[in-house]
């Protein structure tokens, strides 16, 4: 029988990556497939009642809350081009239906698969927030590279008692 290779975490290669970070803002940058299947949860996200800034890259998105002051819009990038471009001081690695939680058949997937928007963020110098039933959580754990939540709805809790140097 064949075996299955844990491949935990992809390779993410930049040629003469050195941009500057931005001021500490606590944006978030979510980078992916925006489609109302694949990131269902952005409906409920972009009514923004937590007031975080948000920062989306990819395509298919179509919701009417374009832009706001809490969410904008960059537009789609290629995965060569996407690191310098990319805008904020936290990549979200999330998928499903749900804010609560990642639910339907993308937001389960994330139980088994590593994202390869989580090597964009940490390529790009971002720590990374992830569900805790990820099999990502574990990886984030011991290398110490972003924030395990198990809801969208305790970003801002966190963020809120975060200062730069926690950061």
């Amino acid at each position: 029988s064949e075996k299955i290779v844990v491949l935990c975490i992809f390779d993410y290669l930049l040629d003469n990556f050195n941009k500057e970070k931005a001021s500490f803002d606590k944006t978030v940058a979510i980078a992916g497939n925006l489609s109302p299947q694949k990131s269902g949860y952005l409906t409920e996200l972009l009514k923004n009642e937590n007031r975080i800034k948000f920062n989306l890259y990819g395509p298919n998105f179509t919701s009417s809350t374009n832009n706001n002051d809490y969410v904008s819009y960059k537009g789609s990038f290629s995965p060569e081009k996407i690191p310098f471009v990319l805008e904020g001081d936290f990549g979200l690695v999330w998928d499903g239906d749900s804010s609560d939680t990642c639910s339907g058949m993308y937001g389960e997937y994330l139980k088994i698969n590593n994202p390869h928007k989580a090597s964009l963020y940490l390529a790009s110098n971002f720590p990374i927030i992830v569900w805790r039933q990820s099999a990502l959580a574990d990886f984030v754990i011991r290398n110490n590279c972003g924030i395990i939540i198990d809801s969208l709805y305790e970003i801002a809790g966190i963020l809120e008692s975060m200062n730069e140097e926690k950061y």
